[in-house]
């Protein structure tokens, strides 16, 4: 215990707040039921979307006779759950149990004996597994290193208010979390029929992508866009990375209508006149062929020249005020099953440039064009608004975090 504790709290083992324990094996044969009597929950059900603080929703089920059969441990409500195993460890995701339940053996459990369950939870989000997890191939932690940890804990009626404070905030990240989920869901629906059946149209025909409206034109991406290229590796042109210079963007940049530095590295300006095929400027659509291919995107006018790698293809549509267009045709779920029916490779799925090439667009005459891309682009910027303000309350609860939870700032109790 290397620092003070504030007036009136002390340093305390995690051990000696709450009782850790693992999990129970789950064998495949109990696998697969969608109800029973109580949940049964892996590390990957905590990515489900009603999972977000506690445990609402399960993939697997058991019964009571599979419970005494399997000698399946169950959990109390209010216990605080996380991996134990893998790099999932790492990720640092806590969830509180809405009801008794079972976990898996790559979980772990910590049921609160003398620590206020939400104030728990708290700390222990406050806490980096990485910097106590056991080195190895599978990076693992285990019940001894949790019950030493060290925290700090004050009172009892101190941990209930700082739980109520910064629960408080978790409902206003969740209620902003659903508002955005909901416009993102609008928006998708929108775009699916502004860029299929269009604005106000009562007349349909026939097409290569199925009916769309009478008056439309279907054209290859070949057809509208100067040279269609993907990038490469600079390593392959005998250069290595730099700690800046030129900006070479991988596949994690590529988000569907949406552009991030995700994943970027530096390459020299030599570098960058080698790899001239791969070469991006402002307005480029950026397309992700390999991996979670068919994501598309535009590399923004404001950004300097820059240069990709070989899991993503670029177009450069002729006229421009075409390129946001087909950046959302392209993000369509129909051309996203359309990309998903052509690719090639079971382990590593990818497409080539050809089928890029290849791909159809429905096009709208200028004005409906026009109309469209302004609807879907001001939803677009609706939701990027409304996620910048999530992340900054975000950003402050961590900060609240670290100061409610070591004392700098000090709660009154009534």
């Amino acid at each position: 215990m290397s620092e003070l504790a504030p007036e009136g709290w002390k340093w305390a083992y995690l051990g000696d707040t709450c009782k850790f324990t693992g999990g129970s094996a789950f064998k495949e044969k109990y696998q697969g039921n969608k109800n029973g009597d109580y949940p049964f929950i892996k590390v990957s059900d905590m990515n489900l979307p009603e999972n977000g603080k506690y445990i609402y929703a399960a993939n697997n089920w058991i019964n009571e006779d599979i419970k005494i059969e399997a000698k399946t441990k169950l959990f109390p409500n209010g216990s605080v759950v996380f991996a134990k195993v893998g790099a999932a460890l790492f990720l640092n995701r806590r969830r509180i149990l809405s009801r008794d339940t079972a976990i898996d053996n790559n979980m772990m459990a910590a049921m609160p004996h003398s620590i206020d369950n939400i104030y728990l939870y708290h700390t222990l989000n406050n806490i980096d597994f990485a910097d106590f997890a056991q080195d190895g191939a599978v990076p693992s932690i285990n019940q001894s290193q949790m019950e030493n940890i060290q925290a700090l804990l004050p009172p009892l009626p101190e941990q209930e208010k700082i739980a109520e404070i910064l629960t408080s905030v978790d409902d206003v990240i969740e209620k902003s979390q659903a508002q955005i989920d909901k416009l993102q869901d609008l928006k998708k629906a929108t775009m699916n029929q502004l860029l299929t059946r269009g604005i106000n149209h009562t007349e349909f025909k026939d097409s290569p992508l199925g009916k769309i409206p009478k008056g439309w034109t279907v054209e290859k991406l070949s057809d509208i866009s100067a040279r269609i290229t993907k990038g490469a590796t600079p390593t392959t042109y005998g250069f290595d990375w730099q700690t800046s210079g030129i900006v070479f963007l991988k596949s994690e940049s590529v988000k569907k209508d949406a552009f991030s530095f995700a994943g970027a590295k530096f390459i020299s300006q030599e570098a960058h006149d080698a790899m001239e095929r791969s070469k991006i400027v402002g307005g480029d659509i950026l397309i992700s062929i390999t991996g979670y291919i068919g994501s598309a995107c535009i590399y923004p006018y404001m950004h300097p020249e820059a240069n990709i790698n070989q899991h993503i293809a670029r177009v450069r549509v002729k006229t421009q005020n075409k390129s946001r267009y087909v950046m959302h045709f392209l993000n369509t779920e129909r051309q996203l099953r359309e990309f998903l029916s052509i690719q090639t490779g079971q382990a590593y799925p990818q497409l080539s440039l050809k089928q890029i090439q290849d791909t159809v667009i429905a096009f709208p005459k200028p004005d409906e064009l026009e109309k469209i891309v302004n609807t879907i682009d001001s939803m677009g910027r609706n939701i990027e608004e409304k996620q910048r303000k999530l992340e900054h309350t975000k950003a402050l609860k961590k900060s609240l975090m670290q100061d409610l939870l070591t004392g700098k700032k000090r709660v009154k109790v009534a």
